[in-house]
């Protein structure tokens, strides 16, 4: 599991504004985080991550990071309009899945959300599954930074 002091986490403890759920997965973890979105640069120091945001609007955004640097960030359904210290890091991945590159835009998505998934999962080698989620996780409260 996480390293619950890297992020501040207070297991069981919900009663600060912002929670994290951690769930154990095949090489690694996977970090739902509530309503904190700088939560996943902290948490790449000396590491990485993969992250959806995704919300009740149509703004999605997949962000990866190393040590504390977003790599690449761009929203799923544009994936060809990437930014980042390092945009087309994961180039060879996002060609092997079919995203689109060349500017064209993906027309449903469903496709483009599952794309970016399954982009997290290679880019950092942690997989999660259905009988991951089915699991019960470690919950709690975090302090967001600012």
């Amino acid at each position: 599991m996480p390293d619950h002091g890297r992020i501040g986490a207070a297991p069981g403890d919900i009663s600060r504004e912002w929670g994290i759920a951690a769930y154990a997965a095949d090489g690694g973890a996977v970090l739902i985080d509530y309503h904190c979105q700088d939560l996943p640069e902290a948490l790449s120091h000396e590491t990485q991550t993969a992250r959806l945001i995704t919300g009740i609007t149509m703004d999605e955004h997949f962000v990866y990071s190393v040590d504390e640097v977003v790599t690449t960030r761009f929203e799923p359904f544009f994936p060809s309009e990437r930014n980042g210290s390092d945009p087309d890091r994961l180039l060879a991945h996002m060609r092997d899945l079919g995203m689109p590159l060349d500017g064209e835009e993906f027309t449903d998505t469903r496709v483009s959300t599952a794309l970016a998934i399954a982009l997290a999962a290679r880019a950092t080698g942690v997989t999660f599954t259905p009988t991951h989620y089915a699991a019960a996780p470690i919950v709690g409260s975090i302090d967001c930074p600012d």
